[in-house]
C-alpha cells in the first residue's frame, strides 16, 4: 500500500495494493480523504473495498521519527500524545509504523519475512533499498525499510510463502552431485545435498534412479523453512560414466518432483599405483635396521584398501598413514623397517597392497653382509729390554673378518704397566677397514731403570662404527738379565815415556747377580800395563751389589818403542762368570 505524507484536510490521495501471491494486480481507489479517510488508508482502505492481507510471520517495519506519537501494536488503534517516537517492531499480524503526532493510527499491514533486517528510516526520506509490501509477503532474505511517516513499498520480486502457501516447494543445494572417480565394485564416498522447503509443511519422499545408486535421509514431514540432509552414494558395477538421479517429492506439492542429478566416473578396480616400484637397499649389515617408505596414490576413490608385508625381514612402522580408504588424487605412505638376521641376498621380502581383489607388490632387495669384526695377530706378545732403554719393535696386524666396513678405529694401551709400553707407529687410527683388509700397529717395551720384574699391559682396538667390535693383544715385558759382573772405569791410562810409570786409573767391579762371586781373579792382555792395586783379590767374595776396585798403571820398560797400547782387563769369578773392560794408553819418545 502506498500513500503520501503531510496531507492537509480534505486532500486526495491514490492508494495502491499489490494483489495476492505476487500477481501484481493493482487496485486503485481515490477518495476525498479527511483525517478519518487517511486513517482508513493506513488500515488497508477497507472502507474503499481494498483488501488487507497477511504476510510473512515476524519481521518489522520501521518508520521515521516524528514530533509526536508512540509505537502501537499491529491492528490496535493507538493515539499518540506527542513527543518523538521511532518506528515500532511487530510480530505476526501487527504493524509497525508511527503516525503523525497526535493522530490515532490503526496499523493493519502484515509483517515481513522471518529474517528481514529491521531498519528505521530517516524522517521524511525513503531509504534506497526498499523492500517489503503493504500487506504482502516477502522472500526469506528481504530487508524491510520504512519511509517517512510509515510509508512501506512492496518489492517487485516479492513472493508469497509461509501462511499463504498451500503446497510444499523444495529446493536442493547443490542441484547436481558429482561422486568423483569410483572403482568398480566399491562404494563412493557419501555426497550430501541439502533439501530446503520454501513452501507449506509437506511430507518428503525420495526415489533414487540409476545402477548402484542409493540415497538416505530426508524422509518425513518438512516444515516451512526447514532443511534436511540427503546422503547419496554410488556402487558402480561396470567401468564408464556414472549417470543417475534422485527424485525428491513433496506431498502436498507441485506434482513435479525435485530432481538431483548424480554424475561420476567408474574405473576398473585396483585404481592405484605404488612408488617406488622396487626398493634396493644395497650393502647392509646383519641386524642393521633400515627404514623404507612406499607411497600409494589413488586414481579413484578407494575403499577396502589392505596393506601387507611379505618376508621375514620387514616390520610395519607405526608412522604409516595408509588406512582402508583413500580419496582420488591423494596419497598415503607405508612405512616399514628392514632388518635381516643372516647374511645373504633375501628375495622374499616385499610390501603388498591390495584393493578389490587386485594385488600389487614392491620387492625389497639387499646385499646383507656380516658385520665388521676385528681380529689381531699375534693375540699376545712378550717383550724384553734393558731397563732404561727401548727394546726391539713388534708389529701387530689388525684385520676385519666381516663383510661390512668398520667405522673409525680407536687404539689405546691400558693395564697396570701401560706406561712402560709404547705405540711407536699407529697406521690403524687413520683408516676404516673394509672387509678382509688389515692395518698395522708397532709396539716397543721401554722399562724404567728400576724395573726388575715382569710387567703387563693390553693393546685394545675398537671399531667406532655400528658393529662396535673390539680386538686386544695381551702384552708382557721384562728387563733383559744384566751381566753378573760389570766393570766401570778408564779406559785410557794416558801416555808415558819408555821406562816411566804412569798414573793409576781405578776400575770398579760390581756383582749384579744374586749369587755371590766367590774368589775374583784379574788379568791383563798387555805386559806394558801393570796392576798397581787390587781390592778384588783381598775379598773372599762379592755379594749382590758389592764392589771392589782394580788399579792399573802404564809402565813400559826402557827401550820400549813408541806405540799405542790397547788391552783388556778381565775379571773372573769362582762361579765362572766374567767381565772384561777395554784399557788404552800410549808409549811416547823423549
Amino acid at each position: 500500500m502506498i500513500w503520501p505524507t503531510g496531507l492537509a484536510p480534505n486532500e486526495s490521495v491514490t492508494v495502491a495494493s499489490v494483489g495476492e501471491r505476487g500477481d501484481h494486480d493493482v487496485i486503485m481507489a481515490r477518495c476525498s480523504l479527511s483525517y478519518f479517510c487517511f486513517l482508513l488508508a493506513l488500515a488497508g482502505c477497507t472502507s474503499q473495498g481494498l483488501p488487507s492481507r497477511p504476510g510473512a510471520p515476524d519481521a518489522a517495519l520501521g518508520g521515521g521519527t516524528f514530533p509526536a506519537g508512540t509505537t502501537g501494536a499491529g491492528g490496535v488503534q493507538t493515539t499518540a500524545t506527542g513527543g518523538p517516537a521511532s518506528g515500532g517492531t511487530s510480530a505476526l499480524g501487527s504493524g509497525g509504523a508511527t503516525g503523525t503526532g497526535g493522530l490515532p493510527v490503526t496499523v493493519a499491514d502484515a509483517a515481513p519475512p522471518p529474517d528481514a533486517a529491521r531498519n528505521d528510516g530517516v524522517g521524511g526520506t525513503t531509504l534506497p533499498v526498499i523492500t517489503g509490501g503493504a500487506g504482502g509477503a516477502l522472500s526469506p532474505d528481504a530487508r524491510v525499510v520504512g519511509g517517512s511517516g510509515g510509508t512501506v513499498v512492496a518489492p517487485p520480486d516479492a513472493w508469497t510463502a509461509g501462511t499463504d502457501a498451500v503446497t510444499g516447494i523444495l529446493v536442493s543445494s547443490p542441484a547436481t552431485i558429482d561422486v568423483g572417480t569410483v572403482s568398480v565394485g566399491t562404494t563412493s564416498f557419501a555426497a550430501t545435498a541439502v533439501i530446503t522447503n520454501i513452501g507449506a509443511t509437506t511430507a518428503v519422499r525420495i526415489q533414487p534412479s540409476g545402477v548402484g545408486l542409493s540415497a538416505s535421509g530426508c524422509v518425513g514431514a518438512l516444515p516451512f523453512g526447514a532443511s534436511c540432509a540427503l546422503s547419496i552414494t554410488v556402487t558402480p558395477t561396470v567401468a564408464g560414466p556414472i549417470v543417475g538421479s534422485v527424485d525428491v517429492s513433496a506431498t502436498p506439492g507441485t506434482g513435479t518432483p525435485l530432481r538431483i542429478t548424480v554424475t561420476g566416473v567408474a574405473v576398473p578396480i585396483g585404481a592405484f599405483f605404488l612408488s617406488p616400484s622396487i626398493v634396493t637397499l644395497g650393502d647392509i649389515g646383519v641386524g642393521e635396521a633400515i627404514p623404507i617408505e612406499v607411497t600409494v596414490t589413488a586414481s579413484a576413490n578407494l575403499t577396502g584398501l589392505v596393506i601387507g608385508l611379505q618376508g621375514p625381514d620387514l616390520k610395519l612402522d607405526p608412522t604409516s598413514t595408509c588406512v582402508s580408504t583413500l580419496p582420488v588424487g591423494t596419497s598415503c605412505v607405508i612405512a616399514a623397517v628392514f632388518m635381516a638376521t643372516a647374511a645373504g641376498s633375501p628375495v622374499s621380502d616385499s610390501i603388498v597392497v591390495s584393493q578389490g581383489g587386485v594385488v600389487k607388490a614392491v620387492p625389497v632387495t639387499a646385499n646383507v653382509l656380516a658385520p665388521a669384526k676385528l681380529a689381531v695377530t699375534p693375540p699376545s706378545a712378550a717383550l724384553t729390554a734393558t731397563p732404561g732403554t727401548v727394546g726391539s719393535r713388534l708389529d701387530i696386524n689388525v684385520g676385519n673378518l666381516g663383510g661390512m666396513s668398520t667405522g673409525p678405529l680407536a687404539v689405546a694401551l691400558g693395564g697396570p704397566d701401560a706406561s712402560d709400553f709404547a705405540i711407536v707407529e699407529d697406521r690403524c687410527s687413520v683408516v676404516t677397514l673394509a672387509g678382509a683388509k688389515f692395518c698395522t700397529i708397532t709396539l716397543a717395551y721401554k722399562p724404567s731403570l728400576n724395573i726388575s720384574h715382569t710387567e703387563t699391559a693390553t693393546l685394545t682396538i675398537t671399531d667406532m662404527g655400528p658393529a662396535g667390535s673390539t680386538a686386544s693383544v695381551r702384552l708382557s715385558g721384562g728387563p733383559t738379565s744384566p751381566p753378573s759382573l760389570t766393570i766401570v772405569g778408564g779406559p785410557a791410562l794416558g801416555s808415558v815415556m819408555a821406562g816411566s810409570i804412569g798414573a793409576e786409573v781405578l776400575f770398579t767391579v760390581t756383582n749384579n747377580s744374586a749369587t755371590s762371586t766367590g774368589t775374583l781373579t784379574a788379568s791383563l792382555t798387555s805386559t806394558l800395563i801393570t796392576i798397581s792395586s787390587n781390592t778384588c783379590a783381598t775379598v773372599a767374595t762379592l755379594s749382590q751389589g758389592e764392589t771392589c776396585t782394580i788399579g792399573l798403571r802404564l809402565a813400559p820398560p826402557a827401550r820400549t818403542l813408541p806405540q799405542a797400547i790397547s788391552a783388556l782387563l778381565t775379571v773372573t769369578s769362582a762361579n765362572a762368570s766374567s767381565v772384561a773392560a777395554s784399557v788404552t794408553g800410549a808409549v811416547v819418545s823423549i
